[in-house]
């Protein structure tokens, strides 16, 4: 499926549609993943990312990997 959407000129003036195209697809996948609605390796496939790579993109954001155990 694809999707259009509208951004102003300046707002793509300084990326190539290619790179901002991509930015879109990670952002929204990790979205998709900190919403609990797709798992990581999901979340990897959706952006077009290897597993490692989107690893690398959480970390740098803050965005937590691994899911917290319970006890007992």
């Amino acid at each position: 499926m694809q999707m259009a959407i509208n951004l102003p000129n300046d707002f793509v003036a300084f990326q190539a549609v290619p790179d901002i195209q991509q930015d879109v697809c990670i952002s929204y996948a990790l979205w998709l993943y900190q919403q609990k609605r797709v798992t990581l390796v999901k979340a990897a496939e959706l952006a077009s990312c290897n597993l490692y790579d989107v690893m690398s993109i959480c970390k740098k954001n803050q965005i937590p990997i691994l899911a917290k155990m319970g006890t007992g």
